[in-house]
């Protein structure tokens, strides 16, 4: 989950190509959220709120709790030994050192009109499921979209208790095209079977995220699906 104000783990590449150099982040370059800091004018990366390098100013600039690895199931982050998402509400410490920063008026303030980015899944689905058959044994598929539709609604319910009222929700990518699905089945095509899963998870979560409802809430579901699609058949258009 990132928190941008409106005005991961270390992978073998650690950002080498993002503007600032080596991050240790879990990318190798800037992601959706730290364009869209860039873009309200605040900065052009999104500090992970574990950095070491944290500064207190970064709290006004946006700041990330995703884990590399981690999901809407508890379960996931376990085995991909990443940090849970309702462990990643770090949010609540976040706002007791905004509001000595700023004082308790203008921290709610910041809180309430920030936005919120929420975005996980596929390594439920991957990590969880398919690849390590722990959930599989437990949920046929169907089941087990429900599951994590539920998990997602309780915790985007915790973040508007929290003071969230601007939100992002981004669905599930088609995944069976993803370079890591085409190395274990040893193919360049995609997994029809694992992209439909997809599909009917974003379907799920969209309907259920359209009634969340609170006092002042913004929302927007993002379709990565789609465009992720229309960039795989046709690259021409996108360079």
């Amino acid at each position: 989950m990132a928190f941008l104000p409106t005005k991961r783990r270390t992978s073998c590449h650690m950002g080498r190509t993002s503007f600032a150099g080596p991050t240790g982040r879990f990318t190798n370059g800037r992601v959706a959220t730290d364009f869209l800091a860039e873009a309200l004018g605040f900065t052009k990366g999104v500090r992970a709120y574990l950095d070491p390098k944290f500064d207190k100013l970064d709290l006004l600039h946006g700041v990330s709790f995703a884990s590399g690895g981690s999901g809407y199931d508890d379960v996931t982050a376990n085995i991909t030994n990443a940090i849970s998402f309702p462990h990643q509400l770090y949010f609540k410490r976040y706002k007791i050192k905004l509001a000595k920063l700023v004082g308790g008026g203008e921290a709610e303030k910041i809180v309430s009109n920030a936005l919120y980015v929420v975005s996980m899944g596929t390594n439920d689905f991957l990590e969880n499921y398919y690849i390590e058959p722990i959930r599989s044994e437990q949920y046929t598929v169907e089941a087990y979209t429900d599951y994590l539709v539920s998990c997602m609604y309780r915790y985007l319910k915790d973040l508007l208790y929290l003071g969230a009222r601007n939100i992002f929700l981004v669905g599930l990518q088609p995944f069976g095209c993803i370079p890591l699905v085409k190395t274990l089945k040893d193919t360049d095509k995609c997994d029809e079977t694992y992209n439909k899963v997809a599909f009917t998870f974003n379907s799920k979560i969209k309907e259920k995220f359209a009634t969340l409802k609170a006092p002042g809430l913004q929302s927007a579901y993002v379709d990565i699906y789609s465009v992720t699609e229309s960039a795989i058949r046709y690259p021409q258009k996108y360079g």
